[in-house]
């Protein structure tokens, strides 16, 4: 009959890039992001922690090539880059 379940969080993977540019995310948010993945009951915030995460700790590479966050991998989620700040944003 065409009937699917759709989750409501697959979209915190794509938007995902989007804070890590806007927000420049960086090493020293690390922490605050894994307080945030350990305390939240929201599993989308702890979601988004998460990725933020292991895209500012593996963009070295440290994950397996097959993963999304590896930059070796061509579905890297960050490929092309953060686009470069406006001059408002200077």
């Amino acid at each position: 009959m065409g009937h699917a379940v759709i989750s409501p969080g697959w979209r915190v993977t794509f938007s995902v890039a989007r804070t890590y540019c806007a927000e420049r995310v960086g090493p020293e948010d690390v922490q605050a992001l894994k307080n945030l993945r350990r305390t939240t009951k929201d599993w989308r915030a702890e979601s988004g922690a998460d990725f933020l995460i292991r895209l500012v700790q593996n963009r070295e590479g440290g994950e397996n090539i097959t993963s999304i966050f590896n930059p070796a991998n061509p579905s890297f989620i960050l490929k092309g880059g953060c686009p470069p700040k406006s001059p408002s944003e200077r």
